[in-house]
């Protein structure tokens, strides 16, 4: 029984190490994107969106919810979107005295990529080239 507990801690703790060395390596190595790479931006937001769910259950993602390193994966967004999580931030801080979560920025970011890559319904810079690309057709 001793025995079955350690090698489920082994597992468990494996299994824990191998995600958090894998998520942390990724963001460690992700560049800034560039205001026009509405792609990039969705790559980025399906990823920060796959920690959301392992942050539950690995308590060392938790630093994910630190304002300075929401602060630093901000840093990695397109300028107008970094404007616009600048104030989404500065709003939330006010109202709530306290800087946005995760959860936040993942729903901040999620819609963002979303109208980003909608190039019917996109008000962001990036829409442009969407839109002179598809007169081009």
């Amino acid at each position: 029984s001793r025995r079955s507990s350690d090698l489920t801690l082994d597992h468990t703790f494996g299994i824990r190490f191998t995600v958090l060395e894998a998520l942390r390596r990724s963001l460690d190595h992700w560049g800034k994107i560039s205001p026009s790479d509405s792609e990039e931006l969705r790559r980025f937001s399906d990823f920060i969106n796959q920690c959301v769910s392992p942050k539950e259950t690995i308590p060392e993602l938790g630093i994910l919810d630190d304002g300075q390193k929401l602060k630093n994966l901000a840093q990695l967004l397109p300028s107008w979107d970094l404007q616009r999580w600048s104030h989404t931030a500065s709003v939330h801080k006010q109202k709530y005295d306290e800087y946005p979560k995760l959860r936040e920025f993942t729903s901040f970011l999620t819609l963002d990529a979303e109208l980003a890559n909608d190039a019917f319904s996109c008000s962001s810079p990036v829409c442009g080239i969407f839109h002179k690309e598809l007169s081009l057709l």
